[in-house]
């Protein structure tokens, strides 16, 4: 099991270097100031590997029961917030490819909302212990 979970390591590092450099080849296809290229290859890596991220640990929850399944859970909530706060920034706030909704730039509330995933992530984790006992 632990070779396996080597080689899973090993190919998501792969997998993250090669969306870097997608992500920096279409920033600089979109934008040729430098500091806005950077923005928009991390804002782009970012929602790349939170999908790939996003795929793994739905692969890997689904074999979980009970606190442990539930915790997991809360954490998925929290990383699609993680990518719907980089795509909505890179779409209405970077790119500027729409208007915001209503005027209001909502990309904090999917922050907080975030944290608060995971936050709650972590006491259903301990309540796995009470499962335990």
């Amino acid at each position: 099991m632990h070779k396996i979970g080597k080689i899973i390591h090993e190919r998501f590092l792969a997998v993250s270097v090669f969306l870097l450099v997608l992500s920096t080849g279409v920033a600089v296809a979109i934008e040729t100031e430098a500091r806005k290229i950077i923005a928009i290859s991390l804002e782009m890596f970012g929602i790349l590997i939170g999908i790939a991220s996003l795929i793994l640990v739905i692969s890997l929850v689904k074999s979980f029961k009970g606190s442990l399944k539930r915790s997991f859970d809360y954490i998925i909530y929290g990383i699609v917030l993680q990518l719907l706060t980089l795509a909505y920034f890179l779409v209405f706030v970077r790119l500027k490819l729409l208007p915001l909704p209503g005027g209001v730039d909502l990309h904090h509330l999917f922050l907080v909302l975030g944290i608060i995933s995971f936050t709650i992530a972590t006491f259903k984790l301990r309540n796995m212990l009470n499962e335990l006992k």
